[in-house]
């Protein structure tokens, strides 16, 4: 809505934004799946809405966050990118997307099936078959929807070096939440709520101390091992949380050294609205969809989703009470937790933080309250 901008030929541009803000509407406008009821978009001068969708498609590679991919062989997959493609250029473009060494460990090497729906192949391998099918068309344009949302760090750090490497002389651009992969880029565009809030390279973003620079700080507390399957958090990301808030610094640094990490698959529900709980939990990787139920209509509820930096559970570290929502993790989540007991131990020793607790609780259940 009432966003206007423009991508250079050759440039680099990153789509960041809270999920459901438009980034990927961004995406499908440009690839005409969506048509603007107002205003026009053009490549090179030309509207969209006057050439061939199938002339532009084909200068357009694309890694979307869920790939379609049929019950045949790796090496039939990753050619539907492009269907004359030689066995050796396959190869060639499995090896861009770091994936050839992993389909030599597949059973049947490059005429391994990748079964229903993928379902014979991880999350990050068919991400990286993704890639490469796109990086066999040699685009003009090359899309990306997070293409390294399903990757450890390692191979996500692989395959940044080989899209910054494929992408000389060709447009980039990138969707992304997670805002690492952003910093290198020509242009970022800031949406929110449909609207293109702030445009600028990284460091420019940063000194307007806006949308960006507070998107910025909440992820950037956390530190991931190679694996991605452990992480731990800089004591200062604790000061955002409000019950936090008036805790002295020394407790900050002991309460910041009892998190443990844990390891959510996409589709996992992590806690259940109504069951008792008693853990605090800091997403480092990945995205949640919060679901409240309300009264006693089984399909009368709200949701929306909590990304990196966002955390949940809070109030489980104060008191034993049902939790007020059910959160169920839409991507392989990497979280940090912190239980009521390691809690309780550290500020055993501040008495006088007891009021403070204490009202937050009763806060807490007035809420609950209101939302039945």
């Amino acid at each position: 809505e009432h966003a206007s901008f423009t991508i250079r030929a050759g440039q680099s541009v990153a789509l960041v934004g809270r999920s459901g803000s438009g980034k990927s509407t961004v995406l499908n406008l440009l690839m005409r799946f969506n048509v603007p009821t107002t205003g026009r978009i053009t490549i090179d001068g030309v509207d969209l809405m006057s050439v061939d969708p199938a002339s532009l498609r084909a200068q357009i590679g694309c890694v979307f966050q869920s790939t379609f991919l049929f019950d045949t062989s790796v090496r039939e997959n990753i050619r539907q990118g492009r269907l004359d493609a030689s066995d050796e250029a396959i190869e060639r473009a499995a090896r861009l997307a770091a994936l050839h060494e992993v389909i030599l460990d597949l059973p049947q090497g490059y005429d391994t099936r990748v079964g229903e729906a993928g379902g014979n192949l991880s999350g990050g391998q068919q991400q990286r078959l993704a890639l490469a099918r796109a990086i066999l068309r040699e685009p003009t344009i090359l899309m990306l929807d997070e293409p390294t949302s399903a990757l450890d760090p390692a191979t996500e750090a692989e395959v940044n070096q080989t899209l910054e490497a494929i992408a000389a002389g060709r447009t980039r651009i990138l969707v992304t939440h997670r805002l690492g992969a952003a910093v290198a880029v020509n242009q970022i565009l800031v949406f929110d709520k449909g609207r293109l809030v702030e445009w600028g390279a990284h460091d420019e973003l940063l000194k307007l101390g806006g949308m960006y620079t507070s998107m910025w700080n909440k992820q950037s507390h956390f530190v991931v091992d190679a694996t991605g399957t452990r992480a731990r958090l800089n004591a200062m990301f604790l000061r955002t949380v409000p019950i936090f808030e008036e805790i002295d610094a020394g407790l900050i640094d002991s309460l910041a050294d009892q998190f443990s990490s844990e390891l959510h698959e996409a589709g996992v529900k992590i806690i259940e609205q109504g069951e008792w709980g008693e853990k605090f939990y800091v997403i480092v990787r990945g995205r949640v969809e919060v679901t409240v139920r309300k009264g006693a209509q089984p399909l009368a509820h709200a949701s929306w989703i909590l990304e990196e930096g966002d955390f949940f559970g809070e109030i489980a570290l104060l008191t034993n009470m049902p939790r007020t929502a059910t959160i169920r993790s839409l991507d392989r989540c990497l979280l940090l937790t912190l239980t009521r007991a390691q809690f309780q131990g550290v500020v055993a020793g501040a008495p006088h933080l007891r009021a403070r607790f204490d009202a937050v609780v009763e806060q807490r259940l007035a809420g609950a309250s209101q939302q039945q």
